[in-house]
């Protein structure tokens, strides 16, 4: 049974179905609503929501950066939805795997959360700076991909800059009522992650072509 709220997404539909097989389509429409993402609100100017966040950031794989390898999307679509629902859906073991790990950065990926108040300040105190750094290097690629382009994302609402030649306008502007020094802080927890990835041994992002976007990320992530 396909979600009830199908008309809302059609426009989503028709961009990702240039990628993904007949199998992962039909889990996309059945699933996009159990997690509940339109319940994440974001302080911005028009108050929106990770539903709109995360179409934007699919968008912006596929159109932007190019990355057209449907796993790396499936894991952009679903990888902010909480771990309770990896488990209780019959996923094979890559993929929930892989939206595990993404999982592990939920906390970093949704600041700004009005739902449960949190802030930046409050962000800035998580102990689980040490845990991301060691993590991070270690993710498969397509939660890799997934990881970097909600990085990218958030640090778009964060500061209002977009890449180079990036038209695309994000949903709900920059957030608001962000105080500068926290804002520099949680970019620098960004940036550090995404640094400590493109260096790590295990990966090789200056050599390989499949890295080539997530060298791209790392540079623009440095820019914004």
């Amino acid at each position: 049974m396909e979600n009830k709220n199908e008309d809302a997404h059609q426009d989503f539909y028709k961009l990702i179905q240039k990628f993904l097989g007949e199998k992962d389509m039909k889990f996309v429409k059945k699933h996009i609503d159990t997690i509940e993402l339109e319940k994440i609100k974001i302080k911005d100017r028009t108050e929106s929501n990770y539903m709109d966040l995360m179409k934007f950031t699919v968008d912006m794989l596929v159109n932007y950066y190019k990355c057209h390898n449907p796993d790396a999307i499936m894991c952009t679509i679903f990888g902010l939805a909480p771990a309770y629902w990896c488990d209780t859906l019959p996923l094979n073991k890559p993929v929930k795997k892989n939206l595990l790990e993404i999982n592990e950065f939920r906390s970093l990926l949704t600041a700004g959360d009005t739902s449960t108040m949190k802030t930046l300040q409050a962000v800035s105190k998580f102990n689980n700076i040490h845990k991301w750094l060691e993590m991070a290097p270690k993710m498969a690629y397509p939660s890799s991909v997934a990881f970097c382009a909600w990085m990218n994302t958030l640090a778009m609402k964060l500061t209002g800059t977009k890449p180079v030649n990036f038209k695309k306008k994000i949903p709900g502007g920059k957030m608001v009522s962000m105080p500068r020094r926290d804002v520099m802080v949680y970019l620098s927890y960004m940036v550090t992650i995404s640094e400590t990835m493109a260096k790590s041994p295990k990966n090789s992002w200056t050599f390989l072509t499949q890295f080539k976007i997530l060298k791209e990320f790392n540079i623009d992530l440095h820019y914004m």
